[in-house]
């Protein structure tokens, strides 16, 4: 999709979206429209390193997520 990736394979327009909203005060929920397990698979790393490059602790999440 041409969107550039860091060497983690994250977008840092993307990680840079997510940091201007937790600076905001918004609280997160991760979660996926996949239709498949397959399509999913990996993803959950992806989400996890984003979340630990942000610094999101289980305050950063939406309460029916922690």
């Amino acid at each position: 999709n041409g969107t550039a990736l860091d060497e983690e394979g994250l977008s840092p327009s993307y990680l840079r979206v997510l940091s201007a909203a937790k600076a905001c005060g918004c609280q997160f929920y991760f979660g996926s429209d996949a239709h498949a397990p397959d399509a999913f698979r990996g993803k959950h790393r992806l989400l996890l390193r984003a979340a630990q490059r942000l610094g999101l602790t289980a305050q950063d999440l939406w309460p029916v997520a922690r």
